[in-house]
This record gives structure tokens, sequence and C-alpha cells, in this order.
């Protein structure tokens, strides 16, 4: 989510950032291809959360 936020400017709920999650943190286990799709969902973020993570 931090990174979603600070980089990409995208806010996505925890388990919406899930997917890219992986391919930030187990790119060598994923499946060799040439191209990657992560689907983010979801702005529910509790505004606390949200906070302590952009900060």
């Amino acid at each position: 989510m931090r990174r979603l936020a600070r980089e990409a400017r995208l806010i996505a709920e925890p388990a919406g950032a899930v997917a890219t999650a992986a391919y930030l943190f187990r790119r060598d286990e994923l499946p060799d291809a040439r191209t990657y799709v992560s689907v983010l969902s979801g702005g529910n973020v509790d505004p606390a959360l949200f906070l302590d993570l952009y900060a």
C-alpha cells in the first residue's frame, strides 16, 4: 500500500494491494512471462492506517 501510494499515487485497500506485493517481493517465484498484470481494487482504507503508512 505504501509503495503504491508514494510511487504511483494509487490508493488500494490492503487486500487490493496483495497482487502487486506478490510481484514486487516474490517475482522470482512467479511463472516466466513477458508482461505481468496486477489488479488493484478498493479504496476502503482507514484514514488513520493510511496516514501511518504515508507518513
